[in-house]
């Protein structure tokens, strides 16, 4: 388990390095943030359902649509680019952890 969250992190970690050095360059920034989500919510399903968890995926997949809405209405910044992934990526840590 300690494995898999110090992977987690430094690819998290990269991801916001990423983005922030580069986000002048970044052109299409709904695509920008589906993909990591997409690979972290994926994973959030896998780990729950392990864990015969059914609500806990789908009330982290709501709250990560309203928050980046939310972000998107209210910042159309460097925010919204980063919360979404950012909780989903909390999520897979409590998941992880049990």
């Amino acid at each position: 388990m300690v494995l898999e969250v110090i992977t987690l992190t430094l690819v998290m970690v990269a991801y916001v390095l990423f983005t922030i050095y580069s986000y002048e360059k970044i052109k299409n920034r709904a695509i920008y943030v589906a993909y990591p989500s997409t690979l972290l919510y994926l994973a959030l399903v896998v780990v729950s359902a392990r864990r015969g968890e059914v609500a806990f995926p789908v009330l982290v997949g709501l709250a990560v649509v309203m928050v980046y809405l939310l972000s998107v209405k209210l910042t159309r910044g460097l925010a919204s680019l980063l919360l979404t992934p950012l909780l989903l990526y909390l999520a897979l840590i409590l998941a992880l952890r049990g």
